[in-house]
Order: structure tokens, then sequence, then C-alpha cells
């Protein structure tokens, strides 16, 4: 079980690391999709 904590959290990880991104304005098309808060 100790590899699926490792892929959890290097899913989660790179999920959060998206959803700063977003947050943050990166200039890209599919990102003003998800990131209601720049409308």
């Amino acid at each position: 079980t100790c590899g699926n904590g490792f892929k959890r959290l290097t899913r989660d990880s790179s999920l959060f690391l998206a959803y700063f991104l977003v947050l943050n304005g990166i200039p890209d098309g599919s990102s003003d999709d998800f990131s209601p808060v720049h409308r």
C-alpha cells in the first residue's frame, strides 16, 4: 500500500499545482474554463 500512497500523494500534488497555476491566471486557453474567478 506504500506505492498507492505515493501515487495518491503525487496525484494530489499535481492537482494542487494545477489549481495554483489556474488561480494565478496562467495564459492558457483551456484554463479559462476552470477559472471563473477571473471573469
